[in-house]
């Protein structure tokens, strides 16, 4: 059977369990339509993605992937031309697994999952400084920092769902409200957040298990509670379907609406299960962060038959996106906005 086949259906296989077939969207948005431009199998004659590339981030001059599988995370110029690759292990510069990483101020900063701790490498790939986290958790879901090298992170241990540490690990604040939860553990399910820090130093906090964006200030005051349910019906209806049938799973139920967040030129991006019969991983909402507010811009469809998108990330008005089904990079053209 053909590799992507085999993939996409374990990866869609996988999304049934955790989301049930989806419905149709009520909501009537601008809708672009995006062709392949090329797609990239390998980084050269000998190295190959693997199918389990876990983060791609970028900025002007650089294309960083994150590939757990093969242990190593690729520093690419923007040809997809390899300058440096760093190995992951257990040593005291080295990070064993990446969730999640981003770019800030010319820094590349990484979460390392296996070791719970920060890492700060320059441009180069060189290691820097590493940062523990005060708690044991904040390492599967994004995490963002200011530029005074001030850190965020979702915590389920805390308090409170949103951790403020500085770069010596103290704790600066908590802050973010929880959702009724009955244990531990369905606490950690339902109130996750991924985290991103704007120009302004303002915060944007997106739900993991519910369609809600809110924007804080760099302290932690609630600015605005953005709510996309509207675009996501879907998901209202077979929650509410399912607790018909089962009342207690209004406590145990959750499930991650996102399979990747990206923020650029002041403007959301999130990748969701398209709504079909058959759930495709092919859909990202457009989300303007603009001063009077949060406002939906628009919805693109990446049109490639039997992929399963993963990451996206962005370069000089090109869409870069990893397809899980075929283990290659995908580049869209995205045109005006």
């Amino acid at each position: 059977m053909n590799k992507r086949i085999v993939i996409a259906t374990c990866t869609i296989l996988e999304c049934l369990l955790q989301c049930s077939t989806p419905y149709n969207e009520q909501k009537e948005i601008k809708v672009q339509l995006l062709k392949p431009k090329k797609i990239i199998s390998t980084l050269n004659d000998s190295i190959y993605l693997s199918d389990r590339i876990n983060e791609i981030i970028s900025d002007d001059s650089l294309v960083v992937i994150f590939d757990n599988k093969r242990g190593k995370t690729y520093l690419l110029d923007h040809n997809f031309r390899i300058i440096n690759f760093i190995s992951h292990g257990k040593g005291p510069s080295e990070f064993l697994y990446v969730y999640h990483a981003f770019i800030r101020n010319n820094k590349i900063i990484v979460a390392d999952y296996g070791k719970r701790e920060f890492y700060i490498l320059n441009k180069k790939g060189d290691f820097q400084k590493s940062i523990t986290s005060p708690y044991t958790d904040g390492f599967l879901f994004k995490s963002a920092a200011n530029d005074s090298c001030q850190f965020y992170f979702s915590s389920f241990v805390s308090e409170r769902p949103i951790v403020k540490i500085d770069s010596s690990s103290v704790i600066l604040n908590e802050f973010g409200e929880n959702l009724p939860f009955k244990d531990e553990k369905h606490k950690r399910a339902l109130n996750n957040r991924n985290l991103i820090a704007t120009e302004n130093n303002q915060l944007l906090s997106i739900w993991v298990s519910r369609p809600i964006i809110e924007r804080y200030t760099s302290d932690g005051k609630l600015l605005e509670k953005f709510d996309l349910s509207e675009f996501f019906q879907f998901r209202k209806k077979k929650i509410q379907q399912l607790i018909s049938d089962d009342p207690s799973l209004e406590y145990r139920m959750s499930f991650k609406y996102f399979n990747d967040i990206l923020y650029d030129n002041h403007r959301i991006y999130l990748l969701y299960l398209g709504n079909y019969e058959i759930p495709i991983s092919n859909q990202i909402l457009v989300i303007k962060n603009e001063d009077k507010g949060l406002e939906v811009e628009k919805k693109i469809d990446l049109q490639m038959e039997g992929a399963f998108f993963k990451q996206i990330s962005i370069i000089n008005n090109t869409l870069i996106t990893y397809d899980a089904a075929g283990s290659e990079i995908v580049l869209f053209e995205l045109g005006d906005n």
